[in-house]
């Protein structure tokens, strides 16, 4: 018995087999590129709707030494984010969190707010439907202590076969200001 589970492990190791629990983000403490400050994190894509605000920091991490750093564009209804597209299938459930903590020194403010999403897509790229975390807003962000935002074990939809996990924040309809750390994320197929 001993035996066959060493031989499944090997053979889910070297055939690319993702199991229960491991997490699919890549670079999900935004570690790469090594003191990239400024840069979009490695296996990340970012989308704005005006102007990049986004990029590493060493201001502030959960862990290691790089967190990404999310800057209000200061002007009415624009917003921007990060994602990574990843293969799903009907009989699955995922997970997706991510920790974020507001700025100390540039506290986020005005109307700035921000959630996960994670868009489900069909093979031919059209929306199927969409998933939101709770909303999160500049006044509730603390500047203190890391907080989880978290979608918690939502099924594929019907025909679903790609799935868009994304990091979005919004200037909301009179404008943010300051900006947010995120690190940490975590997308789990259940």
């Amino acid at each position: 018995m001993k035996r066959i589970f060493i031989a499944f492990v090997i053979t889910a190791c070297s055939c690319g087999l993702v199991l229960a629990g491991e997490n699919l983000a890549t670079n999900p403490s935004f570690e790469e590129p090594e003191n990239g400050v400024g840069q979009i994190p490695d296996t990340w894509s970012f989308f704005t709707s005006k102007m990049n605000t986004m990029g590493l920091s060493d201001e502030a991490a959960r862990t290691g030494v790089q967190s990404l750093k999310m800057t209000a564009q200061k002007a009415p209804d624009q917003y921007q984010g990060v994602h990574i597209i990843l293969p799903v299938a009907e009989s699955e459930t995922y997970s997706f969190s991510a920790h974020l903590i507001s700025n100390r020194d540039d506290r986020i403010g005005g109307t700035a707010h921000g959630m996960l999403v994670i868009e489900w897509k069909l093979d031919d790229g059209t929306e199927v439907s969409r998933t939101i975390s709770d909303i999160w807003e500049a006044r509730s962000l603390s500047r203190l202590r890391w907080e989880q935002i978290a979608i918690k074990k939502i099924d594929v939809p019907p025909g679903a076969v790609e799935a868009i996990f994304g990091i979005h924040i919004s200037d909301g309809p009179k404008g943010g200001k300051g900006s947010i750390f995120v690190d940490d994320v975590v997308i789990e197929r259940h």
